[in-house]
């Protein structure tokens, strides 16, 4: 049966129409670009034969810039009431990151580490190459030479109805301690963090 699919950019200056008798198998992509797009971590893919797309208007070529230091992928954002911003939190491989702004749509502050693979983590949350004993290997296909596929962190995400004013110090600071999820793979798995962040007064 032919199916036809219709779709384009937010903006409406390109148009797509498909005509597909059979569907092709759908693949999640999981690079920085798509993570970045669908604020995911993965996106949805197929392909199909270029017979089968009509595409209208005059789309551009992606340049990708997940190499040239910037990324935000699987982020989420929440207001941070004691320190009176808007809190992102978003993986940056190998790291988790955050940034605070007065916006929810930034400018965003400098990025502030949360997690990352130079702390004490290889075998607490995730793989080492050299194994974790007798836990899990969630990849055992992706071995090479004995060593196992180390693990990675991705999609931080805010528990507001937790946060909590902290103690700031002296100064005018404002400090704030959230809780928050943190995903990994190898092993799959969920994990609570806590973590203190203070907001020094201009």
């Amino acid at each position: 049966m032919t199916e036809i699919i219709e779709g384009g950019c937010r903006c409406g200056r390109v148009r797509f129409r498909a005509t597909v008798d059979n569907w092709p198998r759908v693949y999640a992509c999981h690079c920085l670009d798509c993570q970045t797009w669908s604020g995911s971590a993965f996106s949805l893919n197929f392909v199909l034969p270029e017979d089968q797309l009509v595409v209208t208007g005059e789309p551009a070529i992606f340049v990708p810039v997940a190499n040239t230091g910037h990324c935000v992928g699987e982020f989420s954002i929440t207001w941070n009431r004691p320190l009176a911003m808007w809190l992102m939190l978003y993986g940056c491989a190998p790291r988790i990151e955050a940034r605070i702004a007065s916006a929810p749509w930034g400018p965003w502050s400098a990025p502030t580490e949360l997690l990352g693979k130079d702390e004490d983590v290889g075998c607490r949350l995730i793989m080492i190459a050299a194994g974790c004993g007798n836990r899990q290997d969630f990849w055992p296909s992706r071995q090479k030479n004995g060593n196992l596929q180390p693990g990675a962190f991705y999609a931080p995400f805010v528990l507001n109805r937790y946060t909590t004013a902290a103690a700031a110090g002296s100064g005018a600071s404002r400090s704030s301690t959230i809780y928050w999820l943190v995903s990994t793979w190898n092993p799959y798995e969920v994990t609570v963090m806590r973590t203190t962040l203070k907001r020094e007064s201009r």
